[in-house]
């Protein structure tokens, strides 16, 4: 299937705005509670670092060995995610 120069187009700023996205929500990525968001940022008005430990975060959920949930042996977290 061939497609339209428009399409392509359309699908490229798609992907750049994922990529733009990720990157900009990287520090507050884990966090799903807007009041803890809150009380770790304050108001985000520009870029931020992300926090080291992130306390009620669902990541200590994730399995640290590989992707998803279960095993905690591993070091996924910590040398690939940064978080």
């Amino acid at each position: 299937t061939k497609f339209s120069p428009a399409v392509l187009d359309k699908v490229k700023g798609s992907l750049w705005g994922v990529y733009i996205g990720d990157a900009l929500a990287m520090p507050t990525h884990w966090y799903y509670d807007q009041n803890h968001l809150k009380r770790t940022y304050g108001q985000i008005t520009g870029f931020v670092k992300p926090q080291d430990k992130l306390p009620g975060s669902i990541l200590s959920l994730s399995n640290t060995g590989g992707g998803g949930r279960g095993s905690n042996q591993g070091d996924i977290v910590g040398s690939v995610i940064l978080h």
